[in-house]
């Protein structure tokens, strides 16, 4: 899995989730993105900001499913 597709009930938020190869294991990077109904097209929501490292992608999903619901 390099990069997972996770989208909200109304499909109008997309998370992606990430999966880079460091040195001490893999990171997992989540953006969140929002439609524009008007366009048709999916925007990156500059407001949602990784505050940290996310190094399991159990934790990944847990904090994708959270942004998804806020």
């Amino acid at each position: 899995m390099r990069t997972k597709e996770i989208y909200n009930q109304d499909q109008t938020k997309l998370v992606y989730i990430n999966r880079e190869l460091f040195t001490d294991g893999y990171n997992y990077y989540v953006t969140l993105l929002v439609l524009n109904v008007e366009h048709n097209i999916y925007f990156i929501d500059d407001r949602h900001k990784q505050a940290g490292t996310i190094t399991s992608y159990k934790n990944a999903i847990q904090y994708a499913n959270n942004i998804l619901n806020n």
